[in-house]
């Protein structure tokens, strides 16, 4: 028993079976590892991000001249025109044509060169809504590993407490026959173990529920077991950036911001689109032309000689100028610049809520620092406590009543203990996040 609560004096050391020592076991970053290589969601920007290139891929292809070809055959039967004599014939004709054309957008106010720069942003944006995917995913990962560390510290600290109150069990009982117990004692801490008992049921029914809420979140088969590396150790670093100053280094790393600023420019380029398509279009093209005419009854140049001599060139140049178009033009650039506006209000609002979350994160890590500490002087106080309580009980100076009065607030405070360490590792890497270190890449130092 004494091995037993010395034990609780370093809580977490009942996390200190060497399973990280046993072939199989997962780290907190393998699992983040897995959850991203096998999640939907993924699987889903990474095609999105496929459909931005070839958008990216269109655009630049739009800015080229466009080429096509074209052959015609015409056999006619009955009356028709000669084209030598420029006559009618009743015989039958036959008549191949063949040409090749070719034209190029020179100005479209600028609209061409505007949505070639919209669907590079659009392929910036897919990667950085990637990335957040990657962190949305690594931290929902990290918050379900530390539940389950969390719990499978709690059933371990239920069952020590179980322990105890068996072995009180059996020296009272024990007592009891040498008369220096009373029924009533004996019947106090036989409730006490039915409890304790109850309480180690519900802290292992809360354990399964968290692993597979874990396995859920990692896309893992729920059926298989899925062993994982609960030595965490305490970080020793204390953060000392202040909210502001993380803030400015998440404007600069986090894909949150910088989605901001390439919708903000996203924005503006498609209202630019919009004011182009008031303006004149010029378009140049050019083409080449060629035919070969045959009848039954006439003798005409051979295939090769018509199709030389028959051959003509032509170059064009067009301007469109819109006049009126049902306001289709006008309406399409109030919407864009309305767009722009909302744009930018949205912005402001993302990124009012990334101050506020950092800045929360910051008091968090702060204020869980000194609970820990605190925290940690009333484990081992109650550890001491709870020492000379029980050689009392023994002695048979204290009641049963005191005796778990002591036991479960030393067993409140090493769940207490347990909780502000995962917390603030959590809280911690999340300042680390801000300052523009993946989750993922995240090592724990230890206390």
């Amino acid at each position: 028993m004494g091995k037993t609560l010395h034990f609780a004096i370093l809580i977490f050391t009942i996390l200190s079976t060497p399973l990280a020592a046993q072939e199989g076991v997962w780290s907190l970053e393998q699992c983040m590892q897995y959850a991203i290589d096998n999640a939907p969601q993924i699987k889903q920007q990474q095609l999105s991000n496929a459909n931005a290139r070839q958008n990216y891929i269109a655009s630049v292809a739009n800015m080229m001249p466009s080429i096509s070809g074209n052959v015609g055959t015409n056999s006619s039967f009955g009356r028709s025109i000669d084209p030598e004599s420029n006559s009618y014939t009743n015989t039958s004709t036959f008549n191949n044509t063949y040409s090749i054309s070719g034209s190029m957008v020179v100005f479209n106010g600028f609209r061409l060169v505007n949505s070639l720069k919209i669907s590079k942003i659009g392929r910036l944006l897919g990667k950085e809504q990637l990335q957040l995917a990657h962190d949305q995913i690594s931290l929902s990962v990290m918050q379900n590993y530390f539940n389950v560390v969390f719990y499978m510290g709690y059933v371990q600290i239920a069952q020590e407490k179980l322990q105890e109150s068996r072995q009180n069990l059996f020296r009272a009982q024990e007592l009891e026959k040498l008369g220096l117990r009373s029924s009533s004692d004996v019947a106090l801490v036989e409730a006490q173990v039915a409890t304790d008992d109850a309480a180690v049921i519900n802290s292992q029914n809360a354990l399964t529920s968290a692993w597979n809420q874990l396995k859920n979140v990692m896309n893992y088969p729920l059926e298989d077991s899925l062993p994982i590396d609960t030595r965490i150790e305490m970080i020793e670093d204390i953060p000392t950036e202040g909210a502001q100053e993380l803030f400015v280094d998440a404007q600069r790393f986090h894909p949150t911001a910088r989605m901001t600023e390439l919708r903000l420019r996203q924005s503006r380029l498609e209202h630019a689109v919009s004011k182009g398509a008031l303006f004149p279009s010029i378009s140049v093209s050019g083409g080449y032309t060629t035919n070969y005419y045959n009848t039954n009854l006439a003798n005409y140049m051979t295939f090769g000689n018509q199709i030389k001599n028959n051959g003509g060139e032509y170059i064009a140049v067009s301007m469109q100028i819109p006049l009126f178009n049902k306001l289709s033009y006008r309406t399409a650039k109030n919407r864009t610049r309305n767009n722009m506006a909302i744009t930018e209000l949205d912005n402001e609002l993302t990124m009012q809520q990334l101050q506020t979350e950092i800045k929360q994160v910051v008091d968090n890590c702060r204020g869980l620092s000194k609970e820990y500490d605190q925290a940690d002087k009333q484990v081992k106080a109650n550890t001491l406590a709870h020492k000379a309580i029980q050689r009392k009980y023994d002695e048979g100076l204290l009641s049963a009543i005191e005796l778990q009065t002591s036991a479960n607030r030393l067993q409140e405070a090493r769940s207490n203990l347990l909780k502000i360490k995962l917390d603030y590792i959590i809280n911690y890497r999340m300042i680390r996040y801000y300052q523009g270190v993946p989750l993922i890449d995240q090592i724990h130092n230890s206390r």
